[in-house]
């Protein structure tokens, strides 16, 4: 299962998102005032400028001189006080902002603390199972193709057997699949977002803080999502073995028994390099089309309030960076794929000295074009499923801000 690039699957989308929103900025606001710090003097300038006259402290003339004084009644000092900490709130939403010398619009992100976190669980619950319902036969031929010891089987052509001959064939391992995504979830996101927001605001281009921090959480969720992704492998190519068909507890309870609770993790490693890899190429990817999209779409002359087009640059931003990602790291998915698609007691990568030689293998008995086995339906299912998930995600984060 190629866990993460729907709402739940990190990944990168699963994969961050931003939420972003469109909003004008003022020439003076350039690329060189990017740290912490000249955001927040922007941030509290502008608060400042707009704030009622009533809420910034009263100036007077001391009796006998000229110098002024500050009026200093309780109302006032508070109110002064809530402008302020309006102001330092701005900088959080600032964390993204970007624009060159031109003054192009930027790009504000709604950061992790603002989201109401039931509302967000809940509404991208709803939305992994609509995606993963709807593309996980593109993962189930995909794992066909990628086993496959031979010429590997067409993609539509065997997606149109499987629904001939036995409909329910296409979603072979679709419930650990499931409960992989809703569970990996509640680590990738929060682990995604925080660390996102963090480099962000250190100062780091926009690619880079997305694609370290989906490499990132990528790292941390693959400890909750391997054990999922070994037993989808195993529903799957029993059942293309003409092995009696099982189901995840027999097949779980199985691992265990041949292969120790370490059966369960079997391809951490490869699993981790993959998807890893595949997170950061995509949210970096993402990222800057994203922003190129952002600047073609809305030039400084052209007021940037309504942005109706954001669903179709995210959208058309996903399907590009999740594409390009898919076949980037298809050779590392082809390895983990059989690796973990192995029943022997021990992994046939044990060791680094084991792994090389389980490549050159592959290579000596089905040449580098095994490589390639998969692309087809790897592609067939992150394009799609990442130009839903981004434009679903910045819907949710909307729907979710507290």
């Amino acid at each position: 299962m190629d866990k993460g690039m729907v709402l739940g699957l990190d990944a990168t989308s699963r994969r961050s998102l931003d939420g972003a929103t469109c909003t004008p900025l003022s020439t003076s606001h350039t690329r060189s005032a990017t740290s912490p710090e000249s955001k927040l003097r922007v941030a509290v300038d502008e608060t400042m400028s707009t704030a009622p006259a009533a809420v910034l402290p009263q100036v007077s003339t001391i009796p006998g001189g000229s110098a002024p004084s500050m009026a200093t009644d309780g109302a006032t000092i508070e109110s002064a006080a809530a402008t302020t900490a309006a102001a330092m709130a701005v900088e959080a939403t600032a964390l993204e902002a970007m624009a060159d010398e031109s003054g192009r619009p930027t790009v504000v992100s709604r950061v992790w603390s603002d989201l109401d976190k039931t509302k967000f669980f809940s509404a991208g619950a709803v939305a992994t199972g609509t995606l993963l319902t709807i593309f996980h036969p593109f993962d189930v031929v995909k794992t066909l193709q990628q086993t496959a010891h031979g010429r590997p089987p067409p993609l539509l052509g065997t997606m149109a057997a499987m629904a001939r001959t036995s409909p329910r064939s296409l979603w072979r391992g679709y419930a650990p699949s499931l409960v992989g995504a809703y569970v990996v979830d509640l680590v990738y996101y929060p682990t995604l977002e925080l660390l996102k927001e963090g480099l962000l605001s250190a100062g780091f281009a926009s690619p880079a803080a997305h694609g370290a921090s989906a490499l990132i959480a990528e790292a941390a969720s693959n400890l909750v999502i391997v054990p999922f992704d070994v037993i989808t492998v195993r529903l799957v190519t029993a059942a293309a073995a003409g092995r009696p068909a099982s189901s995840t507890a027999a097949i779980a309870a199985d691992i265990v028994r041949t292969q120790g609770v370490a059966g369960l993790m079997r391809g951490y490693t490869l699993t981790v390099a993959t998807y890893g890899i595949e997170s950061a190429m995509f949210w970096a990817i993402y990222a800057w089309l994203r922003d190129a999209g952002y600047a073609l779409l809305h030039p400084p002359d052209q007021p940037c309030a309504a942005m109706e087009d954001r669903p179709l640059i995210h959208a058309a931003a996903g399907a590009v960076g999740g594409a390009i990602a898919g076949a980037a790291t298809n050779p590392l998915d082809v390895i983990k794929t059989r690796v973990q698609a192995s029943t022997a007691a021990v992994s046939p990568i044990s060791s680094l000295s084991a792994f090389r030689a389980y490549v050159a293998a592959m290579v000596a008995n089905e040449g580098w074009r095994v490589f390639a086995k998969g692309i087809p339906g790897r592609v067939g299912f992150l394009a799609p499923t990442m130009a839903a998930t981004v434009t679903l995600y910045e819907m949710v984060k909307e729907f979710a801000t507290a």
